[in-house]
């Protein structure tokens, strides 16, 4: 749910990537999913780790660090990703109950009696 999570919110910058479940903090999913790609023909420009803002996702990080080049993204204000979506649509849903809901001008119509 956070990889979905993650993407949703970053889907208009993610472009030509291949998004990996980690099933978890498991380094070895992690790096057979970049041996993959590279037996596929792949070239890797870039490794976005996007863990949880806890001790054990950024334990991971490090971890990873020491095997692959990576970028860290990471949650500013909330635990996970799907925390963060969940405050995004909860946000974008107040914001719409709050606006008044635009009228559609009615068209006056001539009668002829």
């Amino acid at each position: 749910i956070d990889m979905l999570s993650h993407w949703s919110i970053k889907q208009n910058k993610i472009q030509n990537a291949r998004l990996v479940s980690m099933h978890g903090l498991k380094s070895k999913t992690v790096i057979q999913s970049l041996m993959d790609a590279k037996k596929e023909g792949h070239d890797i420009k870039e490794v976005i780790m996007a863990v949880d803002n806890d001790k054990a996702g950024k334990d991971f990080i490090q971890t990873m660090k020491c095997f692959v080049d990576l970028k860290e993204d990471i949650p500013t204000n909330e635990k996970d990703w799907n925390d963060v979506r969940k405050k995004q649509v909860s946000e974008q849903q107040a914001k719409e109950t709050t606006q008044p809901k635009k009228m559609k001008p009615i068209k006056e119509v001539e009668r002829s009696v």
